[in-house]
C-alpha cells in the first residue's frame, strides 16, 4: 500500500493494526534530520479511520494521540481538524514556542499529487463530525470491527460534498495566504504582542479598586434602600470588569505563562465570580474554532430558550454535547416568543453559566489542582455571597425596622440589580456571533473567511472601550486569540485595511465567491438586528407549527 521509499517501520506496523505509535518530541531533531515519508490523502484516511489524530500544518502531517492528552485547548479544538489543513487555526492559536515543541509529532509530509498551489489539501471530513465520540478516548486503538473503516472509505470517496457557490477554493488559498502575510505584518508591530502586565492593566487595576470601593463603602454604611441599590450596581460592574481578566487569563494573555494565567483567571472566575474558568475555557476554544457552527459551536446551543437558526428546528446532534437538542414541545413553545423574552433571559444569563461551570467540574474536568482549586473558590464565593445578601438591612438606622417581607425585597432588588449591571456584556457578544451568519459552509472554508463571515463588531467611541471590555472587537480577537484585548483597537484598524484590499482585488480579478465583509454595527443598530432575527426564525417556528397542525387536521393533503 505504501511506497518503497517510505520508512519500513511506520508502515508495517500499520498493516498489523498497531496503532500506538509514539513519536517522542525529545528526538525530533532525529526525525526531521531524515527524508520524510509522503502520504497521500487516501492513506490519510486509512490512518485517521484506524485511530490516528493526523491534521495538516503547512504540508507537514502531525499525529496528535499522545499530544491530546496534555493539550491545554482540550480534545475537540483538535479533533474538528483531523483530516484538514489546520495551517491558519494552529498558529493563530499557539506561540511560536508551541510549534516548535509540536514539530516532534511530524510523521511526515502531504504526497505533491494530493496538493495544489491554487487550492491547497482537499479536506477529509473529520470523524467526530460524521459521529464518532467526542473525546480521545475514541481514538485509542483499533476499532473492534471492520464497519468503522470500511464506511469511513465510502465517505471518503464521496464527502466532502462540492463547496458552495459562496466558497471558491482559489479563493479560499488565496485569502489563507494573504492573512498569513497580515499576522505576520502584525507580528512586526512594535509592543503590539508584547505582554506587560502593569502596563496593559494599571487602569483595569485602578477602576476595579474603585468600584469594589464604591460597593463596600455603600453596603457597609447603607441607611437607605437606595444605598444598597447603588452597592448592588457597583459589584455588578467589578465582577463585569474582572471578569475581563479572566477572559484574558483564559487565553493566556496577562503573563503568557499557561500557570499563572490559569491560576489569576482562576481566582477572578471561582473565588470572585462563582464560575469555572476551565469550563470556560473547554467551551470558549471550540467556539473560537467552530464559530456559528450549529452542530459544534457551544455558544450558539441555546435551546430550548433560543434558535438562532431554523436548523435548530431538526433536533441535531451537539458535538460539544455529545446528546441530541430536541426541538421538543415545551422548546417549540418557547422559540415562537423568543424575541419577546431574550434580554430577561439575558439578566439571568449568570445562572446558566454557574449551572454549566458546575456540571464541568462535578463530571468533565481533569482531575488537577486547579479543579480543586476552582470547587474551594466556588464554595468560598457562595461563602461571601449568601452572607452578604443575610446581613443586607441588619444594625443599621431606617433599614433593620422594615418587616421580613420588605427585607427579603431587599435582597432580591440587590441580585436583581447586580445581574442586570453585569447583563449588558452577555448581550454584546451575542450581538457579536449569535445575530450573524450561522450556515454551514462546510470544510472547505479557510479560518480567515469564517471568521469574517461569522463575527461582528460592536462600534463606539474609544472612551467607551472600558465599559465593553475591548471584547466588542471580536473580529480582531478571533483572528489573532493571543492578543490582549487592550490592544484589539490597534490591530482592528489594519484589519479594516486589510479586508478592504482583498474586497478590491476580488472584484477587480472577479475570483468568485462571496465578498469579504468588515460587519460592524453600533449597540442599537446590533440589538435592532438581533431582534429582528429572532422574530423572524420565531414566525418560522409558528408557520411550521401551523402547517403540522392543518395537516394533523386532514385540510392540507399530502401529494
Amino acid at each position: 500500500m505504501f511506497s518503497a521509499q517510505r520508512n519500513v517501520l511506520l508502515p508495517a506496523l500499520i498493516r498489523l493494526g498497531v496503532t500506538t505509535v509514539t513519536f517522542n518530541p525529545v528526538a525530533r531533531h532525529h526525525l526531521l534530520a531524515r527524508k520524510l515519508p509522503t502520504f497521500t490523502r487516501s492513506e490519510l484516511a486509512f490512518l485517521i479511520s484506524r485511530g490516528h489524530i493526523l491534521t495538516i500544518h503547512r504540508r507537514y502531517i502531525y499525529r496528535l494521540n499522545h499530544f491530546l492528552a496534555v493539550h491545554p485547548g482540550g480534545d475537540l479544538p483538535v479533533l474538528h481538524f483531523v483530516g484538514r489543513d489546520a495551517t491558519d487555526e494552529i498558529e493563530a492559536y499557539h506561540p511560536v514556542e508551541a510549534l516548535a515543541r509540536m514539530k516532534g509529532f511530524i510523521i511526515g509530509t502531504v504526497d505533491p499529487a494530493d496538493w495544489s498551489e491554487t487550492t491547497g489539501w482537499k479536506p477529509l471530513v473529520p470523524p467526530v463530525h460524521i459521529g464518532w465520540p467526542n473525546n480521545i478516548a475514541a481514538y485509542a486503538g483499533v476499532p473492534t470491527v471492520n464497519t468503522s473503516l470500511l464506511a469511513y472509505r465510502g465517505i471518503c470517496k464521496e464527502w466532502p460534498p462540492s463547496p458552495p457557490p459562496e466558497i471558491c477554493l482559489v479563493e479560499q488559498q488565496r485569502l489563507s495566504y494573504s492573512f498569513r502575510q497580515l499576522r505576520q505584518q502584525l507580528l512586526m508591530e512594535p509592543g503590539l504582542f508584547e505582554l506587560h502586565p502593569w502596563k496593559l492593566y494599571r487602569y483595569t487595576v485602578l477602576r476595579c479598586f474603585f468600584l469594589f470601593a464604591t460597593f463596600l463603602g455603600f453596603y457597609l454604611n447603607a441607611s437607605h434602600k437606595w444605598h444598597y441599590c447603588v452597592s448592588a450596581i457597583a459589584l455588578g460592574f467589578f465582577m463585569q470588569q474582572i471578569m475581563f481578566c479572566a477572559h484574558d487569563a483564559g487565553h493566556t494573555e496577562i503573563t503568557g505563562n499557561r500557570f499563572w494565567d490559569r491560576a489569576i483567571g482562576g481566582t477572578i472566575a471561582s473565588f470572585a465570580s462563582g464560575m469555572s474558568l476551565g469550563w470556560w475555557i473547554d467551551q470558549h476554544d471550540v467556539h473560537h474554532l467552530i464559530t456559528n457552527h450549529p452542530e459544534h459551536d457551544p455558544d450558539i446551543q441555546l435551546l430550548p430558550f433560543f434558535a438562532f437558526n431554523t436548523r435548530f428546528f431538526d433536533s441535531l446532534y451537539s458535538t460539544f454535547h455529545a446528546c441530541v437538542m430536541h426541538f421538543d414541545a415545551p422548546t417549540r413553545f418557547l422559540i415562537q416568543y423568543q424575541h419577546l423574552f431574550f434580554y430577561p433571559v439575558m439578566v439571568f444569563a449568570r445562572f446558566s453559566l454557574f449551572g454549566k461551570s458546575y456540571v464541568y467540574l462535578l463530571t468533565k474536568a481533569k482531575a488537577d489542582g486547579f479543579r480543586t482549586f476552582e470547587l474551594v473558590g466556588v464554595v468560598f464565593f457562595w461563602f461571601w455571597y449568601t452572607l452578604m445578601l443575610k446581613y443586607i438591612g441588619s444594625g443599621f438606622d431606617g433599614v433593620n425596622s422594615h418587616s421580613l417581607i420588605e427585607l427579603w425585597g431587599t435582597r432580591v432588588l440587590f441580585v436583581l440589580l447586580n445581574l442586570i449591571a453585569v447583563c449588558p456584556i452577555h448581550v454584546q457578544i451575542v450581538l457579536s456571533h449569535s445575530a450573524q451568519d450561522s450556515v454551514d459552509m462546510g470544510v472547505y472554508e479557510c479560518f480567515i473567511h469564517r471568521q469574517l463571515r461569522t463575527t461582528m463588531d460592536v462600534s463606539c467611541p474609544e472612551y467607551l472601550d472600558f465599559i465593553h471590555g475591548g471584547l466588542q472587537m471580536q473580529i480582531a480577537h478571533h483572528l489573532f486569540p493571543r492578543l490582549s484585548r487592550l490592544n484589539l483597537r490597534r490591530a482592528t484598524v489594519q484589519v479594516k485595511q486589510w479586508v478592504e484590499q482583498n474586497r478590491r482585488y476580488a472584484i477587480e480579478n472577479k475570483s468568485g465567491g462571496d465578498l469579504l465583509e468588515f460587519k460592524e454595527k453600533n449597540f442599537t443598530q446590533g440589538n435592532e438586528q438581533m431582534v429582528s432575527m429572532l422574530e423572524d426564525i420565531a414566525g418560522q417556528c409558528r408557520a411550521l407549527l401551523a402547517t403540522a397542525d392543518e395537516m394533523a387536521k386532514g385540510k392540507i393533503e399530502m401529494e
